[in-house]
């Protein structure tokens, strides 16, 4: 976990590899998932490139997004 203590931010990876770059560092990830703080929704099925540069992570992939089991508000949508 990230972030605050009330509201922490959770990463789940299946398959992470990564290298340095003259920016920081980056790589693909597989099977990624978690939860951003207290917004009421999973990620789930992550694949994708993430990099970490100037302290900030960043994550472009495709991946599976849902509500949490306490909301019922829309059903499961997928991005691309």
């Amino acid at each position: 976990s990230i972030g605050p203590q009330d509201t922490p931010v959770h990463l789940t990876d299946a398959s992470l590899d990564g290298r340095m770059t003259a920016q920081g560092f980056g790589g693909k990830a597989s099977g990624a998932g978690g939860r951003i703080g207290t917004i009421p929704l999973i990620l789930e099925q992550g694949n994708g490139d993430w990099r970490f540069d100037k302290g900030a992570l960043a994550f472009r992939a495709a991946m599976t997004v849902r509500d949490s089991p306490a909301s019922s508000r829309s059903p499961c949508r997928i991005s691309r």
